[in-house]
């Protein structure tokens, strides 16, 4: 299993979940709601931007976040 989800894959599994085009913008949004109901710390998420150049989120955190989306964003 990989060891890190950025951002561009999960939106990549969130358009072919939902068979439209959603984007960084629509994963933003969605990520924004699973932040407000305790998924992650957002400064966790610049931090690692700051650091990598992207944001990502561990298998825990985008099994949480698949979770709260209802499809399961971890698959390829």
């Amino acid at each position: 299993m990989k060891e890190r989800y950025y951002f561009s894959q999960l939106a990549a599994a969130l358009e072919r979940a939902l068979q439209c085009d959603v984007g960084l913008e629509g994963l933003e949004t969605l990520v924004h709601g699973w932040i407000r109901k305790g998924g992650i710390n957002r400064e966790t998420l610049r931090t690692r931007r700051k650091r990598d150049g992207e944001e990502w989120l561990t298998l825990y955190e985008a099994k949480s976040l698949s979770e709260y989306a209802g499809y399961d964003l971890t698959v390829e």
